[in-house]
């Protein structure tokens, strides 16, 4: 994945006030791509571990920034896999992802419709 995929200080965030993760997530993008962590994180913490037991320093100070922003350690690590999603799929994807979905009403097809019918004569 390039540069190109992560997000930038001049990236167009969503703007989608009811998510109170966003500020959070993309003040520990900026940090990542400051210092260069996007393979870090992409890679993610060692197997048996999560986020949250990762004691790694630069993982550390994103913990760091997360709790500026009033997180805790479960909110932190919530945090932290949207940003590896975004490492691992690209920004774009990642804004496609939050992307609310339309409620769609399922269709009751014919088929079943006649089956109620038959059972309701019973």
């Amino acid at each position: 994945m390039t540069s190109a995929d992560y997000p930038t200080k001049d990236s167009v965030w969503p703007d989608d006030s009811n998510f109170i993760f966003l500020k959070g997530i993309e003040e520990i993008c900026a940090h990542v791509s400051e210092h260069s962590l996007w393979e870090l994180i992409k890679k993610g913490p060692p197997e048996g571990k999560g986020f949250m037991l990762w004691s790694h320093p630069d993982v550390n100070k994103l913990y760091d920034i997360a709790d500026d922003n009033g997180h805790s350690g479960m909110s932190s690590a919530f945090l932290l896999r949207h940003v590896q999603y975004i490492a691992r799929h690209g920004f774009d994807a990642w804004k496609d992802y939050r992307r609310p979905k339309p409620k769609v009403k399922p269709k009751t097809t014919k088929h079943k419709a006649k089956i109620r019918k038959v059972k309701r004569k019973k």
